[in-house]
């Protein structure tokens, strides 16, 4: 009798409810399907490029390296509004800037999570790297085009993420510094080359493992362009994620996700128009918006205009990458400045823009990591933009969700779209 009771509970329990049967629907209105593996890499390549990402060497100092700001413990960030270049100490919270010797970035740490994918044409907050059907367009015109004059390097890319590897080697608050071998450089390429030739290439172990990764070359014939690959690959295979309680739902396992997340994923894909943005999937549109984030930033204050600071588009002024929301819970703090602390302000903000940028306080954890005063720009006329640019009205006229849809959705957002690998 226990036995027959048990199967009894178990066929009740895979019975649809109301909310089963809407998001049925929902899945399949947006055809949601789990996201797929990614393209393979050989395991040579992704071993030469965890080494370089997690190398000090790559920096102009010896002082940093990708993994400082992004970093596997820490939800492939730094958990820091904005991230602290060369010549700081620590990692994450226990990161601060050194008097005269490092400064912050302009802007957040972006997530790893799933990038690489052959749909992801651009990289960086702004996408002032991309690459699309082999041509790549970036601010190093050696690079880029149908002719590039550095084929070389160009043709090593096989998407958007392997040439964004090596732009923050570029970046003196990033990972160049200044007054060390590489920052002496006046041409990017110089820098990369010397990076490569006189310092990676340098070392037995690296003429090792890229003997492995590139057996068909000789050491004359790499280029940067491999160490970018690499470091790409590395990300892709690393920071896969597609195995979360949304991605086993949408398969058919009811029990994936709990009430609550199942009102909160009727709540993305209806009322809060999260959907809009973060489609698909990779829960991203690849594209580009405003959200009227409020603007934070170091002083002096620069605005920081987004896309258009690339584009020269006035109709890009303050719009910004969609991110994934995949392991959201592990990204925080959110938005292309970290602006907002936890995923509960986010959906705050969302609820009623106009309300949120106009009131918007700093939260008191922010300035504690560096001695560089934060700034909030209280600009109505900028702040007004940034709410006219917003496409999505709902979102522009404010949500308006009840406390209960509020709390529902940021547990799918915290919980649904977790992924146990991390």
């Amino acid at each position: 009798m226990a036995c027959t009771g048990s199967n009894s509970e178990d066929a009740a329990s895979l019975t649809p409810t109301a909310d089963d049967n809407r998001l049925a629907t929902v899945i399949a209105q947006n055809n949601l399907t789990r996201l797929s593996e990614p393209t393979t890499e050989a395991t040579e390549l992704v071993t030469l490029g965890e080494a370089l990402f997690n190398d000090p060497l790559l920096s102009g100092p010896k002082n940093i390296s990708c993994s400082s700001c992004h970093n596997v413990a820490m939800g492939s960030g730094d958990n820091l509004p904005l991230s602290i270049g060369t010549g700081a100490s620590g990692l994450g919270l226990n990161r601060f800037q050194i008097n005269g010797e490092s400064r912050m970035t302009p802007r957040n740490s972006p997530p790893l999570f799933n990038l690489g994918r052959t749909e992801q044409l651009n990289s960086f907050f702004d996408g002032r790297v991309r690459l699309a059907n082999g041509v790549v367009t970036s601010p190093v015109t050696e690079i880029n085009g149908n002719n590039p004059t550095r084929r070389d390097i160009a043709s090593a890319f096989r998407n958007s993420v392997d040439a964004q590897a090596l732009f923050p080697i570029l970046n003196a608050v990033e990972m160049l510094g200044n007054g060390n071998d590489l920052s002496a450089h006046t041409s990017e390429v110089d820098t990369w080359d010397s990076l490569i030739n006189d310092r990676v290439l340098k070392e037995a172990r690296y003429i090792t493992l890229f003997a492995s990764a590139y057996p068909q070359l000789t050491p004359a014939e790499l280029n940067v362009g491999h160490i970018g690959r690499a470091i790409g690959a590395f990300i892709k295979i690393k920071f896969k994620s597609n195995n979360t309680p949304f991605d086993r739902y949408i398969e058919g396992d009811l029990r994936a996700l709990s009430d609550a997340q199942k009102r909160g994923m009727i709540v993305f894909y209806n009322r809060g128009q999260c959907m809009r943005c973060h489609s698909g999937s990779n829960l991203t549109d690849n594209n580009f918006h405003s959200v009227g984030a409020p603007q934070i930033g170091p002083t002096p204050f620069v605005d920081d205009l987004g896309r258009q600071a690339f584009t020269n588009n006035n109709n890009d002024r303050y719009k910004f990458k969609t991110p994934s929301l995949r392991n959201v819970a592990l990204t925080a703090p959110y938005m292309h400045n970290g602006a907002f602390a936890s995923l509960e302000d986010v959906v705050g903000h969302y609820n009623n823009v106009t309300q949120s940028l106009n009131n918007y306080r700093l939260p008191a954890s922010h300035q504690s990591q560096y001695q560089t005063l934060l700034v909030i720009d209280t600009n109505t006329t900028r702040n007004q933009t940034r709410i006219s640019q917003i496409d999505i009205g709902a979102i522009r006229n404010g949500l308006n969700l009840s406390a209960q849809e509020r709390s529902d959705l940021v547990d799918f957002l915290r919980n649904g779209l977790r992924d146990p690998g991390f």
